[in-house]
């Protein structure tokens, strides 16, 4: 993608387009315009027993934005049945912008 920077992906993420490359080592990246789209309701969310408990019990500490490129560079790297993403330098380096704009954001789980 020449010239498309954060501000270009922010108006794409709006219509509902997002960026994809065909592998982690592709240098192309794409538009995807899906004809349907996953929305997750959460006025109607409803957490577990057991998810509750694990909240209470304060096993894990959640921050937020705290390690934002560790995330997004481990949703990119390989695990057991997915040996290849679809995030490459590019989308890396535009999520990285989007972070810094305040556009991007990590929950992490410790």
């Amino acid at each position: 993608m020449a010239e498309f920077g954060a501000a270009d992906l922010l108006n794409c993420y709006a219509h509902g387009v997002f960026p994809m490359a065909d592998s982690r080592d592709d240098p192309q990246t794409y538009l995807v315009d899906p004809e349907d789209r996953g929305i997750i309701p959460l006025d109607g969310l409803k957490v577990s027993k057991s998810l509750a408990k694990t909240v209470r019990n304060h096993r894990f500490e959640i921050k937020i934005n705290t390690c934002f490129m560790d995330v997004v560079r481990a949703c990119a790297a390989p695990r057991p049945g997915h040996e290849d993403t679809w995030i490459n330098d590019t989308i890396l380096a535009l999520y990285e912008e989007l972070h810094s704009m305040s556009h991007a954001h990590s929950v992490e789980c410790w």
